[in-house]
């Protein structure tokens, strides 16, 4: 994720300089325009490692945090970069820790940092078009988030665990104005997604749409956020 990051980033003029940091360097596995950018650098840093990670991040603009999981590397990373004074952004899918980065509102607010998290494609791109969507109605009772992914994409270990994370332990759900917590794989539906997705089974799952879009669209009563996988199993 973090190359495929740099990727879009070193088009852009007013993006003078990319750090690309993590346990394990290996610039040949990034795309070409990434190798060859005379903006990208690379740097071995344990994420985990809060102190480090503090001192490295002071003094840059902001950090893009695509380390997975989140369950472990997603509240201590926004707590570093509220003590090193930076911006941050995440692709965080995680709703409970996403949850416990609301609960750092304030201590960012004091710090003059900006967090922002789920800037994906679900959650991310689904919130943009709900919250669009939502603008142009009167009133908005419910809001249904259903994605899909193929088992046969290359996830890597990484990947696949944050993957069957989806399906684990209970998930947060927004349902009659409340915040309430229900089985993960739970509330078996099936829907028809646009080809070539086509029909698919989508359960309750880890994805934070339910914790984020009640906090921007007030009026919402209900958010349901659900997932599967294809083929369905």
């Amino acid at each position: 994720m973090g190359s495929s990051t740099a990727r879009e980033l070193i088009k852009y003029e007013e993006v003078t300089h990319i750090t690309l940091a993590d346990i394990e360097v290996d610039l040949a596995k990034a795309h070409e325009s990434v190798r060859s950018s005379k903006k990208v650098s690379t740097l071995v840093l344990d994420v985990a490692d809060f102190e480090t990670l503090v001192t490295t991040l002071k003094g840059n603009d902001v950090v893009i945090n695509d380390s997975a999981p989140y369950s472990k590397l997603g509240v201590s990373t926004v707590k570093a970069a509220i003590e090193a004074g930076v911006n941050y952004i995440d692709i965080c899918d995680d709703c409970r820790v996403t949850q416990k980065m609301f609960e750092l509102d304030e201590s960012a607010k004091k710090a003059n940092v900006s967090i922002c998290t789920g800037f994906g494609g679900s959650p991310g791109i689904t919130n943009v078009l709900a919250k669009y969507g939502a603008d142009k109605l009167d009133e908005v009772d419910e809001i249904r988030v259903y994605w899909a992914v193929a088992l046969s994409d290359p996830f890597g270990a990484t990947g696949r665990t944050q993957a069957l994370g989806q399906f684990m332990g209970n998930v947060i759900q927004y349902i009659d104005g409340k915040w309430v917590e229900v089985p993960s794989g739970s509330g078996s539906e099936e829907v028809m997604f646009l080809e070539p997705v086509g029909k698919s089974e989508v359960y309750y799952a880890l994805h934070s749409e339910a914790v984020t879009l009640p906090r921007f669209i007030p009026m919402v009563k209900t958010v349901i956020e659900k997932g599967g996988f294809l083929p369905s199993w």
